[in-house]
C-alpha cells in the first residue's frame, strides 16, 4: 500500500499541472480565462488543457481544403480527438498563436456561451513553417462548476507552407526594415477590457 502511494504521489508531480477553478457562473472573466487557458497550450506544446477542456460529448469539426472528408470537413468525437491533438503537438517544433478578435455570447442564465475567435498562427510541423488563420468557435457550457467545451469548430481560412511561406517571408524582408525577436505573442494575453 505505501509503495502504491508513493506512486501516486510522484505520478501526481510528473503529470502536467492543469489550472482547474471552480466557477459558478460564465462571464466574460471566464471566457478569457478558458482561452488563455487554451492559448498557454499551444504555446506550451502540451495538449493536457484542451483534453481536459473537452465534455466527454464534444464534437469537433475541422473546415478546410486541407483537411480529410468530404468537402474539406473533419468531424471528430473525444476518443478520436485526443489522439488527434497528442498527434498534432507531437509533431509540432514551434507554436505562435495570436488571438485576432473574439466575440462571446454569453447565455442569460450564464451556464452557458458560444464564443467566436479568429486566430493567427504561426508554426513549424517536421520541419516545415507553416503560417494560417482560423475562425473557431466554441460552445462553452458551466457543469457542476466546471466550464467544458461541448462543440468547436475550426475553420482555416488560410494556409502558407513551405517554400510558398519561404518566398512571400524573403520578398517582405527585403521590402522592410529587420524587426525585433523579442518574444512577442509568447505571453498570456488579455482578451478585452
Amino acid at each position: 500500500m505505501k509503495k502504491l502511494l508513493s506512486f501516486l504521489a510522484l505520478a501526481a508531480v510528473l503529470l502536467p499541472a492543469v489550472q482547474v477553478h471552480a466557477v459558478d457562473a460564465i462571464d466574460k472573466k471566464v471566457v478569457v480565462d478558458v482561452l488563455n487557458e487554451r492559448r498557454g497550450a499551444y504555446l506550451s506544446g502540451d495538449p493536457a488543457v484542451l483534453i481536459q477542456q473537452a465534455a466527454p460529448d464534444i464534437t469537433v469539426t475541422m473546415i478546410s481544403s486541407i483537411v480529410e472528408g468530404p468537402a474539406g470537413t473533419r468531424t471528430m468525437r473525444l476518443p478520436q480527438y485526443v489522439p488527434f491533438l497528442k498527434e498534432a503537438f507531437a509533431n509540432t517544433e514551434y507554436y505562435g498563436y495570436n488571438f485576432k478578435g473574439v466575440k462571446a455570447q454569453i447565455a442569460d442564465d450564464n451556464l452557458s456561451a458560444k464564443v467566436f475567435v479568429d486566430v493567427e498562427e504561426d508554426a513549424r510541423v517536421q520541419g516545415l513553417p507553416i503560417k494560417a488563420t482560423k475562425a473557431i468557435i466554441l460552445t462553452l457550457v458551466l457543469d457542476e462548476g466546471d466550464v467544458k467545451v461541448t462543440a468547436l469548430t475550426e475553420k482555416i481560412e488560410s494556409v502558407e507552407a513551405g517554400i510558398q511561406l519561404s518566398r512571400k517571408k524573403q520578398a517582405s524582408e527585403a521590402a522592410a526594415a529587420p524587426q525585433s525577436s523579442s518574444g512577442a505573442g509568447q505571453s498570456a494575453v488579455k482578451i478585452g477590457e
